[in-house]
């Protein structure tokens, strides 16, 4: 579900198809999103989540049999065959599924994680891989591929580019979808006879094309002056600005022949609120709801050209208990911060669940003679001031790049325990613990542990509920 430079859905669609990702998306991310990912997180989270498929006015779960295994169907052709993304405990591989319903996983060879995102009419697919990392989004050079029916591997890779990322096919063959340059720049590019061209829009930064149709009309998102991530549709040399009822972003995922655009709202990057549309091509722009009954959330992502729509939705009552789904991730957006039950304890704001056990912690500390000082909870703006200081100011560096791309290493907006307010930066002294032989960490290595508190190997001064 890789998801870097503008695309606001990956893991955002687990994560980001939803962090865009769906993290989806892929929107997303989604979209999707924690603290430098593991696998063991991934598959936790996708047990609250199935894929569907609407057909006929129909929805039917599209679920997987083998245990802690999810799959996430982001295309569709008019075959009704079927692509996407099979997320393990131990990683990640695409797959496809025949009409009749076999489903058969597969890797480009050699890679250690694959993503499918698009199927065209022909059987090809397009994709994403990593040859270093078990999640593609945490690939320290992400690659594209082109797969044929019989299974031949085309690479795509954009010269000179630190990731390159295609995201949607047409029948012709050509291809869409994004890289990032040497600079953490985001630039949309368009594959045709093995040849790039780069998609840029007048006035917009970022461009992240999300499909294409046989008419060559491209549906993405961009970022506007203000920063803010808006959807369009590119026919010809102009584009438009798309905007469905819903939630307060709209995030195209994919477009048919018919010129029908597939896509999602959502209120937030951690998909708050996700509901599904698909968009009537023409003037009007009439919108209609894809909602799978029943579902908190609906993350709609691709459509083929009879109007089957397949996509993610949130099952409620499997809700993975880290991230806790909606209900966690709106209480750390900015808008609704206010809803974490935060406490000062001796000057550290942190979550009321802990506060108890700090309480105790430093007590005990003093009592030693030693007094800690630190930053406990951090709000979302002020995780994103941190990421352009550690990483840059590019989209891609902050929102998207590996928290190891940074100096520090800084976590990904959404993805730091400091918003939740169960991690703290301890300083002693003074000053910040910045050494393992510094007497200051040494106790904590010593005692922390004893009040559920653990430390980041890489930060001396960095201690949490879970050591990340």
């Amino acid at each position: 579900m890789a998801w870097f430079g503008s695309s606001t859905t990956a893991r955002t669609a687990v994560a980001g198809a939803l962090g865009l990702a769906i993290a989806v998306a892929a929107a997303a991310p989604p979209a999707g999103a924690w603290e430098d990912d593991t696998a063991d997180d991934v598959a936790a989270w996708a047990n609250a989540l199935e894929g569907f498929v609407l057909k006929d006015g129909t929805y039917d779960a599209f679920v997987v049999r083998e245990r802690d295994a999810t799959i996430y169907p982001s295309g569709i052709n008019d075959r009704g065959e079927i692509t996407g993304e099979y997320v393990r405990k131990d990683g990640e591989s695409a797959f496809v599924r025949s009409a009749d319903g076999r489903l058969t996983t597969f890797d480009v060879r050699g890679a250690r994680a694959t993503e499918a995102a698009k199927i065209n009419d022909s059987g090809q697919i397009v994709g994403r891989y990593s040859e270093d990392s078990v999640l593609v989004d945490d690939s320290s050079r992400v690659r594209g591929f082109l797969r044929s029916r019989r299974g031949t591997i085309t690479e795509i890779d954009y010269p000179e580019a630190k990731h390159t990322l295609p995201t949607g096919i047409n029948d012709r063959g050509d291809v869409v979808g994004y890289y990032v340059d040497a600079q953490d720049e985001t630039h949309g590019f368009l594959w045709s006879d093995q040849r790039f061209t780069n998609l840029d829009l007048v006035g917009a930064t970022s461009p992240t094309p999300m499909d294409i149709n046989d008419d060559g009309e491209v549906v993405g998102m961009y970022v506007d002056d203000a920063g803010a991530s808006q959807a369009f549709l590119l026919a010809g040399e102009g584009y438009t600005t798309l905007s469905a009822p819903g939630g307060a972003t709209t995030m195209p995922a994919g477009i048919n022949d018919r010129g029908q655009i597939v896509g999602y709202t959502a209120d937030d990057r951690m998909l708050a609120g996700a509901s599904g549309f698909v968009r009537a091509p023409g003037e009007t722009a009439q919108y209609t709801s894809v909602t799978v009954p029943g579902a908190p959330r609906t993350v709609p992502l691709g459509i083929n050209d009879r109007g089957d729509v397949v996509g993610l939705d949130e099952v409620p009552d499997e809700t993975a208990p880290w991230p806790n789904a909606a209900e966690e991730w709106t209480a750390m957006s900015a808008a609704d911060s206010g809803r974490l039950d935060l406490v000062e304890v001796r000057g550290i704001t942190v979550n009321g669940a802990i506060a108890p056990q700090l309480e105790q912690m430093l007590a005990a500390a003093e009592a030693d003679g030693v007094t800690f000082t630190g930053g406990g909870y951090r709000s979302p703006e002020r995780q994103v001031e941190l990421r352009r200081q550690h990483c840059g100011t590019s989209y891609y560096a902050v929102y998207e790049a590996p928290s190891s791309q940074c100096s520090p290493p800084t976590a990904r907006p959404g993805r730091s325990l400091h918003e939740r307010g169960l991690a703290i930066d301890f300083s002693c002294s003074g000053h910040l613990i910045e050494s393992h032989s510094d007497p200051c960490f040494e106790w904590l290595d010593a005692n922390a542990g004893l009040y559920g508190f653990y430390n980041l190997p890489s930060e001396a001064w960095h201690w949490s509920v879970t050591g990340q």
